[in-house]
This record gives structure tokens, sequence and C-alpha cells, in this order.
């Protein structure tokens, strides 16, 4: 797995899916946002808040490039074939250029409010089979690829893994009625099921 981190030093960092083996890709980056990954031609792209730029490396972090400029303000990114999506919330749109040369921009589609994500669902994304794949690896709840011995079972939150490594236990507990979150002008009450197993 990938992701940015924006606090203290902003970075990209990588871990299997099991959290170990983490390591720090690209080290010198603003607030990188937007990752996504060309499995095709084994590519790391991001969106980056303070320089409004897309950039790209390969899956190590390294021969970095920009492949766009000038953004006000690009958020959300994919790729699909020989092509970039992006989001971009100054100018209200989802636009995309090629994904090499970053030439050949195009607005799909303007007049949008705060698009956080944009993602693509193909079968070419990620082409490729992990054990995770057949029943879940027999795990009750979550079966994580790694990359030696194939996958590992996982529990969410306040579960535990059992002996047999492969099913959780948890307790009954009972959470708070609601909870609330903002997102610019509008407030979200989301209500959780009579009883929750955590």
């Amino acid at each position: 797995m990938y992701w940015t981190e924006w606090g203290g030093k902003p970075k990209i960092d990588r871990a299997a899916m099991d959290g170990s083996e983490r390591t720090t890709l690209v080290p010198n980056v603003g607030r990188a946002n937007g990752l996504t990954i060309d499995y095709a031609k084994r590519r790391l792209y991001w969106t980056d808040l303070d320089t409004n730029l897309i950039e790209s490396s390969n899956m190590l972090g390294l021969n970095r490039e920009v492949i766009a400029d000038d953004l006000p303000h690009p958020f959300g990114l994919t790729q699909y074939q020989d092509y970039i999506y992006w989001t971009d919330w100054s100018r209200r749109s989802i636009e995309r250029a090629n994904k090499t040369s970053g030439q050949n921009r195009t607005i799909i589609q303007g007049h949008l409010d705060y698009v956080m994500d944009i993602l693509v669902f193909h079968s070419s994304r990620q082409a490729g089979w992990n054990e995770c794949a057949s029943s879940n690896g027999h795990c009750s709840h979550l079966c994580l690829a790694v990359p030696v011995g194939g996958f590992v079972c996982g529990c969410p939150a306040h579960y535990s893994l059992n002996a047999d490594n492969r099913t959780c236990s948890g307790k009954l507990q009972y959470p708070p009625k609601a909870a609330r979150t903002r997102r610019e002008s509008s407030i979200l009450r989301m209500l959780p099921p009579k009883k929750v197993y955590l």
C-alpha cells in the first residue's frame, strides 16, 4: 500500500498490506495528495497542493518527473491508459492530460464543487491474482496480501486474531448515538446500527 503524509516532514511511504516493510519512497514533497499507480508502466503519480504540480516517479521513488504544472489547485488523481485525470478545486473541474508529457490538457467536466477524489474501475488497471482472491484466503475478516508468504489474516479495530491465525473475535460494544462530520457548508449525520461488534 502507498500513502502520503502531510505532517512534520511530508512524504510518500509504502508498506506491505499488513503494515510491515514500511519505507519512505519520496521524502521531499509538499502536501502530496491524489496518489495513483500506473501498473502497466510501473509509475507512481501524485498531485502536490503546495507546488500545484502533478509529479511521477518509478515504484521506488526514483526518476522523479513533473508531468503537469501551472495547476491552480489539483487534488484527486487517477490514471487510465495513456492519460492522467485529476480534480481541480479552483477550476471546479475534472481534467485530463497525457500521462508522460502532460500535453493535450482537456477539461472533461466543469462546474463541480470540491471533488475529493476520482477513480477509474477497470480490470486492466490492476491485473493479476493473489491468494486473497480465492475465498478471502479463508480469513474470517481481512485477508492482506504480503510480498513474502502470500497473505496474512487480519482483524478490524477492537477484534483480535485467534490462535488459528484465520478467525477474529471481539466483544459486543455500543458506540455513541451518532457521529457527525462537516464538509464545507453541510453537516452529515451518520447513525450506527442498533448493535455493533467491535
